[in-house]
């Protein structure tokens, strides 16, 4: 029978066999492309977003590539793009819409949801994407159109065939088996032996999926290289200076320059140089508005009358017994060290945090009575920014909404399970407590014989007001 030092050896081993025959799958498959200086300059076989995917030839579809689209839509008279007076770019979107791919299609619904609230007509500037989560999400599903749309057309394939990574995914239960064996075999006993057991289980499942990712990412085969062939050739023709006006009709060129050569998209972008800047629709003619930051009262969740009062009772019973020993250290520490500096300013110290604790306590009781006496606010107006937040520990979804009765609009905390229901141009109705400004209720207000913009199918959370 093996000793346990053994089946660690074994382990170590076929874990670096398993790394090396990852490696030379991982070299022996790479895309092997040259820019072909042949290739005609006039000829665009590839649109621009799966240009970007093929060059560089890394799998990956760079978040320039929507705002590509956006220019390569422009250019081909699916949106009409132009400058006022006043040097501001607007979109309207057009009704000769083509032929378009689902990447295509998806950023043309992003710009109809903008032109949809200003009677067909957007600025530029609000077509940037909200912060956060959101913003994340809508790149991820325009980047996984982009390469269904490379794999439809045979240019690009998985990095690695099928049978190779089912080879590499068993193999790796080589070294797992070994040092599952290893923890089993040793004088581990309990919590031990489990914390083994589990850190080999991690261990392997990381293996498969660092192994997956790697080598299931589109690259180019047949054809497909032919095709990241003449793209880099175009990249090294195209300049990367930045775009000051809309392409003109037929110049398709400003879009591979954005998707290809990294130049500045300008005046058409979806990504937002400031993110405490929106736009707004709302009287029918856009306006610039300015976001604030969320107020820290309205993400706090609001206690009921039962704990409020448990609460209260708490910090008034902590102020108190800080009280009582700020005076006695107050009647032992002044009479018998006046000549001393540290105990009075100690003292002192104490003091001046129990006064602001019992100021703080005040104001927070005085909010919370405030909001449960007066009557709740009410704000009629349409969302002008979203900011959607998630990871393992919370999520959370806050809107900005644009009442008209100013330009400075504060962000507002709601239930994260709007998120699919309110978006950028709903019009919608808030019920909010006076003082703190926590959401009570949201509610879709639709106009007459009007739908949301991008918001079709609203289920049972939706209540007309």
């Amino acid at each position: 029978m093996l000793s346990q030092v053994t089946l660690a050896i074994f382990a170590g081993c076929s874990l670096a066999a398993w790394l090396a025959a990852f490696w030379l799958a991982h070299w022996a498959t790479r895309a092997r492309v040259r820019a072909d200086p042949a290739a005609p300059a006039d000829e665009f076989e590839a649109d621009p977003a799966v240009a970007a995917l093929l060059c560089p030839p890394d799998g990956s579809v760079p978040r320039s590539a929507a705002t590509a689209v956006l220019w390569d839509l422009a250019a081909r008279g699916v949106l009409t793009a132009w400058l006022d007076r006043n040097g501001q770019c607007w979109v309207r979107p057009t009704a000769d819409r083509g032929t378009l791919t689902g990447y295509e299609r998806h950023v043309l619904r992003h710009v109809t949801s903008r032109a949809v609230t200003g009677s067909g007509v957007a600025p530029a500037l609000a077509l940037s994407l909200p912060s956060g989560e959101h913003e994340r999400r809508w790149h991820a599903e325009f980047a996984d159109l982009v390469v269904r749309d490379a794999r439809a057309r045979g240019l690009v394939a998985a990095r690695a065939p099928l049978a190779a990574r089912v080879l590499l995914g068993l193999a790796v239960l080589v070294p797992v088996g070994f040092a599952t064996a290893a923890a089993r075999h040793g004088d581990w006993h309990g919590d031990q032996l489990g914390t083994g057991l589990a850190f080999s289980a991690l261990a392997g499942l990381a293996l498969l999926s660092w192994m997956g990712r790697a080598l299931s990412r589109p690259v180019p085969k047949g054809h497909g290289r032919a095709v990241a062939a003449q793209c880099l050739a175009l990249r090294a023709r195209l300049s990367a200076e930045p775009r000051t006006s809309p392409p003109a009709p037929g110049d398709r060129l400003p879009g591979y320059s954005v998707a290809l050569a990294g130049a500045a998209p300008g005046p058409l972008s979806l990504v937002s140089a400031r993110r405490d800047k929106a736009w707004s629709s709302r009287d029918g003619e856009w306006r610039p508005v300015r976001v604030h930051a969320l107020r820290r009262s309205s993400a706090e969740r609001a206690p009921g009358p039962v704990l409020m009062v448990f609460v209260a009772l708490g910090v008034a019973v902590l102020l108190g017994a800080w009280l009582l020993l700020l005076n006695l250290l107050t009647h032992l520490v002044v009479p018998d060290r006046l000549g001393s500096v540290w105990e009075p300013a100690a003292l002192a110290a104490g003091w001046l945090l129990w006064c602001a604790g019992v100021w703080r306590a005040g104001v927070g009781l005085y909010r919370e009575v405030y909001d449960r006496l007066r009557p709740h606010r009410i704000i009629v107006g349409q969302v002008v920014h979203v900011e959607y937040q998630a990871d393992s520990e919370s999520t959370s979804f806050a809107i900005a909404v644009d009442d008209g009765t100013g330009d400075d609009i504060p962000l507002y905390q709601v239930d994260p399970s709007l998120y699919r229901i309110v978006g950028y141009g709903s019009r919608v109705r808030m019920e909010l407590m006076p003082k703190t400004r926590r959401t009570v209720r949201v509610d879709l207000v639709p106009a007459p014989g009007a739908t949301i913009p991008g918001r079709t199918d609203y289920g049972t959370a939706v209540k007309n007001s």
